[in-house]
């Protein structure tokens, strides 16, 4: 059992390697055709969480603090949703199981 143990993790290694070249190179490519937002979340205690981004294409997220928006900026039509909603997109799916986000003005 063991030996099955060690080549399992020995896999999962090469696929978790695997899946992030991938994920790279189609973030590169990629025209980021649909994008969402979720809005900051302010936080008394000074630990406010910053507004994101992410394609739900190809899951390249950004932070709005800071230099802001890079790759995701103002000009892409995106649609804000809840941060429960926006976690959801940071893993990837079929497109055609996921309902996406009709796009346009906030």
């Amino acid at each position: 059992m063991r030996e099955r143990l060690v080549a399992i993790r020995a896999l999962q290694d090469k696929l978790e390697n695997e899946t992030e070249e991938l994920t790279k190179k189609l973030q590169k490519q990629c025209k980021h055709p649909v994008i969402i937002e979720t809005d900051y979340v302010p936080n008394d205690y000074g630990a406010a969480m910053p507004p994101l981004r992410i394609c739900v294409v190809c899951a390249l997220e950004e932070e709005g603090w800071g230099c802001g928006y890079q790759e995701l900026d103002v000009e892409k039509p995106f649609k804000e949703v809840s941060r429960d909603e926006f976690y959801e997109y940071r893993t990837f799916k079929a497109l055609e199981n996921v309902a996406l986000p009709k796009v346009g003005a906030r």
